[in-house]
């Protein structure tokens, strides 16, 4: 959020959520509340407040914490789309690509599990378990390094002969819309030898 344009369309929001869930809203609660969600931009703000002011039962002032729940969805949500993003790239492109996640958790988790053509391969309800149990782990404990791309069967292949020309740059996977692309730049420049499993 912009600081003098959005704080006034935030007032309104929290005045809003003053007339329906009661409380005081006081221009330091509002202050508050501006500094703990200034990451997130109005739109999503305003959008998740009328979510809220829709779909909640109970009576109290909502939280900090449950409007960027509302932003960003819940840990279960989340994990589902996560799946749904793995599945789709391992359907979609395959073992022998290499691949990236915009999300480090799920990079973080799949990281932990094996290389990524052993899990194209073997993945089942119990790989899946496992992805749940790691994935949300790293959601809650998001302090952790990740590789820059997973090794496709191919790139470990030519990489394994000497052949680096022909090594292809990963597939992208845009997490919350569950769209592929292949990046124009190569992320293969920054730190390939070190980074790559």
């Amino acid at each position: 959020m912009t600081k003098e344009n959005d704080l006034e369309r935030f007032a309104i929001c929290m005045g809003l959520l003053d007339q329906i869930f009661g409380g005081e809203t006081s221009s330091k609660k509002v202050s508050i509340y501006f500094e703990i969600l200034n990451d997130y931009p109005i739109e999503q703000i305003e959008k998740a407040i009328k979510y809220i002011i829709k779909s909640r039962n109970t009576a109290s002032f909502p939280k900090p914490a449950e409007i960027i729940q509302a932003i960003e969805g819940s840990v279960s949500d989340k994990t589902l789309q996560a799946i749904k993003a793995v599945k789709e790239m391992m359907v979609k492109v395959g073992y022998m690509q290499s691949v990236k996640f915009d999300d480090p958790a799920i990079m973080a988790t799949l990281q932990d599990m094996g290389t990524w053509w052993d899990l194209c391969r073997e993945w089942d309800d119990w790989k899946e378990k496992d992805f749940v149990k790691r994935y949300e782990h790293y959601l809650r404990f998001p302090d952790f390094e990740t590789l820059i791309y997973l090794v496709g069967w191919s790139e470990a292949e030519n990489n394994r002969k000497n052949l680096t020309d022909w090594i292809e740059p990963p597939m992208l996977m845009e997490t919350k819309t569950l769209q592929i692309s292949q990046p124009k730049t190569p992320l293969l420049e920054e730190k390939r030898d070190d980074n790559a499993v």
